[in-house]
């Protein structure tokens, strides 16, 4: 059996989604109760509930392998072995890909049932594994919180009130297989990967709309992916952020954008709503891209049928059209993986905001040393630009990297320095020195 978490939006703007069978299209009625009281009604955004509902689709199509049924167990008093959680942990370490292809080996061949060696899975907690098939390790984390949590939640709900106790210590045992909480790579290289001086600059060369080399095809769309790259690359916001600035809020001249946090906007009719995960602020762009920005309203945002209805800067440029459509996430996606080919890199929007970071330390640096501006002054700013709540401590992350970042010249500097000198000396003299 086959499922998929559909999405769809209310009269009132509210954005929804379900998980469904996908060949009759009737809802799963626990999961999908699961996912509204503890996920929507407690104010999560529809991210966290499409999130959800994928690793409860998981759970199902592990245990459809596994030959689990769940609803039946409960409602019997019966609660799950610790082998079944070993296995149920381990195929959420594994990529959906490698769960399939297991069914269908199961289904095909009819072969015995996998069953992992929990001498080996045990170890594996402690080891550094290479394999294609896992994910990474916070998507374990994730995907194994969520599933224990509605395991939990549906073994109270079923199962007879004498097993009670029995469940709590079946959720706790269950949480030990969950991994360390952190990243797969801790080191800050990997957590904030920018693009270097050299890449930035490539990239905007190959975004100019006459650039020989420039991918897209079409004036409009040209210049509208020029704007946005610029935008995101002035202001360091993030992917959502710039899919709902709006056209109808910008004043000519004034070289402000409003970002605003707008979570089931009625005017946004796109599925995949793109959301303000941070908090909304008026923000200011270069006389340069602020001229962009008027250029691509005044003269390519009104080619688009439609236009004048739709508030979002951003439009879609598709031919054939109807009716004015906002760029939806996975056609920004499309934008900066075409790029990443033309260039030969991976560019995208996030190592974009990291670029700014980058450089906002070492502009604020020469201002903190000329006395213009505090060390508190610079992390309230940096803080208000990128969105964050004050003392956040996210600003602090970015600080900390770049006095690593500065450590490291000037030790690179130093040693410069002493192998200089050195090198005048060794090799340079006839008689003994003198030590």
């Amino acid at each position: 059996m086959e499922y998929k978490v559909k999405r769809f939006i209310f009269e009132s703007g509210e954005r929804y989604a379900l998980l469904i069978d996908a060949d009759t299209g009737i809802p799963l009625m626990h999961q999908n109760l699961y996912v509204t009281i503890h996920i929507r009604n407690t104010g999560d955004s529809i991210n966290s509930m499409i999130a959800c509902l994928g690793d409860l689709r998981l759970l199902e199509e592990i245990c459809e392998y596994l030959d689990i049924q769940l609803e039946r167990r409960f409602s019997e008093g019966k609660l799950l072995t610790k082998p079944e959680m070993e296995s149920i942990s381990y195929w959420t370490k594994k990529k959906k890909a490698a769960l399939e292809k297991a069914q269908k080996v199961k289904e095909t061949e009819n072969v015995t049932e996998f069953k992992p060696n929990l001498k080996r899975l045990e170890l594996s907690r402690y080891t550094v594994v290479t394999d294609t098939e896992l994910v990474e390790t916070m998507t374990t984390y994730n995907r194994l919180s969520n599933i224990i949590s509605y395991i939990a939640w549906l073994a109270s709900s079923l199962a007879p009130a004498s097993v009670m106790k029995q469940i709590e210590k079946m959720e706790g045992h269950f949480k030990t297989y969950r991994p360390t909480k952190q990243t797969s790579n801790n080191s800050d290289a990997n957590v904030f990967k920018s693009l270097t001086e050299a890449q930035m600059i490539r990239v905007l060369d190959i975004i100019r709309p006459d650039a020989t080399d420039n991918p897209w095809k079409g004036e409009a769309i040209r210049c509208r992916n020029q704007m946005i790259i610029n935008v995101l690359y002035d202001v360091g916001c993030r992917k959502g952020e710039v899919l709902t600035i709006k056209a109808t809020e910008i004043e000519g001249g004034s070289n402000e954008l409003k970002i605003r946090r707008s979570a089931d906007d009625p005017d946004d009719d796109r599925k995949e709503q793109p959301l303000v995960k941070t908090l909304g602020r008026d923000v200011t762009v270069s006389e340069d891209v602020f001229e962009m920005v008027e250029n691509y309203i005044i003269k390519y945002r009104t080619e688009v049928k439609g236009s004048g209805k739709n508030p979002f800067l951003i439009l879609s440029h598709q031919s054939g059209a109807k009716t004015a459509k906002a760029l939806s996430i996975s056609g920004l996606k499309k934008v900066f993986e075409t790029l990443s080919e033309a260039v030969g890199f991976k560019v995208n929007p996030h190592p974009l905001r990291h670029t700014w970071n980058d450089e906002f330390s070492e502009d604020i640096e020469a201002a903190i040393e000329a006395g213009e501006i505090t060390e508190e002054e610079a992390e309230d700013t940096r803080s208000y630009l990128m969105g964050w709540k004050e003392n956040s401590g996210t600003a602090k992350n970015y600080t900390k990297r770049y006095q690593q970042k500065r450590s490291l010249r000037f030790a690179l500097k130093l040693q410069e320095k002493r192998r200089n000198k050195m090198n005048k000396i060794v090799g340079q003299y006839d008689e003994d020195i003198d030590f």
